[in-house]
C-alpha cells in the first residue's frame, strides 16, 4: 500500500513541477523538482525489508540523479556540474544492472549502438566545448539502456521490464534536454523532459522490489 502512496505522491509533485516551471517566480519549482525525485528514493527503502547490493546501487544512482536535480535548477550555468551527477548515476545503475544477470546479451549493443551514433551525428554540430563530457555521457547513459535491455532478456520478469522501459525513458529525456540546450530551444521542452525524466526514475525504483508479477 505505501508504494501505491508514493505513486500519487510523486505523480502530484511531479505534475506541480512542471506547472511550476513554467511560472515566474519558480519559488516552487525549486521546491517540487527534487521532492518529486526525493519521493522516488523511497520507493527502493519502504518497499523492501532488506536493502541488496542491488537495491543499495539503484538507490546510490536515485541519490546522485537528485544532486544532478539540484545542480541543474541553480541559478547561473552547472550545466558541467549536473552532467558529472547523472554519469555517476547511471555508473550505479550499470553495476546494479549488470550483478542482476549471469551473462550479459551482447546482441542489444548493435542497435544500442547504433541509436547513440545517430544521437551523437545529430547533436554534434552545436555541442562546442561540452563534446567531450557530452559523448562520455551518450556512451554511459547507452551502456546503462543495454544492460538493463540484457536483464529483462535474461530474467523475463515484469520487474526487469520496469527497468529497462525506465532506462529508455531516462534516455529519452536526456536527449530532449540536448536537443534544447545544443540544437533548438523549445517551450514544451521542460514539460517532455520532466515527464519521462519522472517515469524513467519511477520505472527503474520500481524495478528492484518485488511486484510479485511475472511474465512467464
Amino acid at each position: 500500500m505505501v508504494i501505491w502512496h508514493l505513486s500519487v505522491g510523486i505523480l502530484l509533485a511531479g505534475i506541480l513541477a512542471v506547472w511550476f516551471g513554467y511560472r515566474q517566480p519558480q519559488g516552487g519549482f525549486y521546491i517540487f523538482k527534487p521532492l518529486t525525485t526525493v519521493l522516488i528514493i523511497l520507493i527502493p527503502i519502504l518497499g523492501t525489508e532488506d536493502i541488496s547490493l542491488l537495491t543499495g546501487l539503484i538507490l546510490a544512482g536515485l541519490i546522485f540523479s537528485l544532486l544532478g536535480d539540484i545542480f541543474l535548477m541553480l541559478p547561473g550555468d552547472r550545466f558541467l556540474e549536473g552532467l558529472i551527477a547523472f554519469l555517476a548515476a547511471h555508473l550505479f545503475y550499470i553495476s546494479g544492472f549488470l550483478i542482476d544477470q549471469r551473462t550479459p546479451v551482447f546482441w542489444p549493443l548493435l542497435p544500442m549502438l547504433t541509436l547513440s551514433g545517430l544521437i551523437g551525428w545529430y547533436l554534434y554540430g552545436g555541442m562546442g566545448k561540452m563534446k567531450i563530457p557530452g559523448f562520455a555521457y551518450l556512451g554511459v547513459i547507452s551502456a546503462m539502456v543495454w544492460l538493463a535491455w540484457s536483464r529483462w532478456i535474461s530474467g523475463g520478469q515484469l520487474e526487469q521490464l520496469l527497468g529497462l522501459s525506465g532506462a529508455s525513458l531516462f534516455l529519452l529525456s536526456d536527449f530532449i534536454l540536448a536537443i534544447n540546450r545544443f540544437k533548438i530551444k523549445f517551450r514544451a521542452a521542460r514539460a517532455l523532459n520532466l515527464t519521462t525524466y519522472y517515469a524513467g526514475q519511477y520505472l527503474i525504483a520500481l524495478s528492484v522490489i518485488s511486484l510479485g508479477l511475472g511474465l512467464d
